[in-house]
């Protein structure tokens, strides 16, 4: 049976090492490739994607193990995820399946200093396959060889891997929808994409396009960002400043002579320290005075610039999870992604709109109905655990 580059579990393991097929057997292992650069893919996998690092919580700047870090006022836990990356290569390389294929080295942030924890196995696969795509695993030498040993925390971890890999195929329905439009975020090869990697990592839950897909305006996309971009051609230049006409905001960061998007017309509403406010048309072009520093600050300013009633989603209780909304025709989709320990308190979550019912799914639980409130232009849900992942349909 051929491979589906999106639902098939692949697993690295060096050729020259024992394989323990009976657990590659029990989690549902469908092809094995090894390690290592010159590795290629098994027969129906494109080209891997290997520019991610290692996913999990860690403290910045430091050596130590993945931890998950109490936040504070000034501190908040540290995630490595690779969401974004899922999502701007989807964006860049439309019709081509996304396929991750970092493993546990320096390149992906690893080395002697780091231990490796087994339940980021899990994590890697759970945020690939959670964007609509998906991750060659490679477990690390340590998992490797206390696998081979039989010992039983990493037999634990191999089965629980194995579990949320049978989930994630079977419910895999919920997973790779178009994001919210309401801010839509233009990516190329370079700058943009740390800061969408930031925007995410805040909850903006932006849709993510690249030039010749930028969308023609609408009612529902209030915010488009076009930061960290090289120069667009002029047919993606009107369409961006289409959105500044027809109502929405447009956020750029091209100062001086690099400012292509200065158009006849605009006038100067308002200054700030580090930008100014252009209204053009109906809407507003909101520029930075220098290219974005930041990227975490600026996530937060493109949030504070749709205002809280209209951010696409927000989570409370969930400082080590990565969330986002999604469309599934006249459903909504809020995932959220726990890099964490199990939470065994209430998460609580509002998406943008009103519903009358919503569904939790979750991995090694029975899917049930959760009572949804109406707040204002939200709905709000309180999730009483949260462990590897949750899943909330409204409808």
């Amino acid at each position: 049976m051929p491979l589906d580059p999106l639902t098939s579990l692949i697993v690295r393991w060096p050729d020259g090492e024992p394989k323990p097929e009976a657990l590659f057997r029990e989690a549902g292992v469908e092809a094995v490739m090894g390690t290592g650069p010159e590795a290629k893919p098994p027969a129906g996998i494109p080209e891997l994607h290997k520019e991610a690092l290692w996913p999990g919580i860690r403290t910045p700047g430091t050596r130590v193990d993945w931890v998950e870090e109490v936040g504070s006022a000034s501190r908040e836990p540290w995630i490595d995820s690779n969401a974004w990356t899922v999502a701007c290569q989807r964006a860049l390389h439309p019709g081509r399946p996304v396929v991750l294929g970092y493993e546990a080295n320096k390149d992906s942030g690893v080395d002697g200093g780091r231990m490796v924890p087994y339940e980021s196995l899990e994590i890697g696969l759970m945020e690939a396959r959670a964007m609509g795509g998906n991750w060659v695993a490679a477990p690390d030498e340590r998992f490797r060889r206390q696998l081979q040993a039989q010992d039983a925390a990493a037999i634990q971890a191999w089965k629980r891997f194995g579990s949320l890999a049978a989930w994630l195929r079977t419910n895999r329905a919920l997973f790779g929808h178009p994001m919210y439009s309401t801010i839509t975020m233009m990516v190329d090869e370079g700058e943009s994409q740390e800061l969408a990697n930031l925007m995410f990592r805040r909850g903006a839950s932006q849709r993510v396009v690249r030039g010749e897909d930028v969308p023609t305006p609408s009612p529902g996309c209030l915010c488009m960002v076009a930061a960290g971009i090289a120069d667009p051609s002029p047919a993606v230049r009107t369409r961006l400043l289409a959105h500044a006409r027809a109502g929405a905001q447009l956020v750029v960061d091209a100062p001086g002579d690099k400012a292509w998007w200065r158009e006849k017309g605009m006038k100067l509403s308002r200054e700030q320290k580090d930008r100014n406010f252009y209204s053009l048309g109906k809407g507003l072009i909101a520029a930075y005075k220098e290219p974005v520093a930041d990227p975490s600050e600026f996530a937060l300013d493109v949030i504070d610039l749709v205002t809280y009633r209209n951010r696409p989603v927000r989570a409370w209780n969930a400082g080590t999870t990565v969330y986002m909304a999604s469309r599934r025709g006249a459903e909504s989709v809020a995932t959220l992604l726990n890099y964490g320990r199990s939470r065994t308190f209430d998460v609580q979550l509002r998406i943008r709109g009103n519903f009358r019912a919503a569904k939790l799914y979750a991995p090694e639980q029975e899917p049930r109905t959760i009572e949804a409130r109406k707040r204002e232009s939200m709905t709000e849900v309180f999730l009483p655990e949260l462990g590897r992942m949750g899943v909330v349909v409204f409808s």
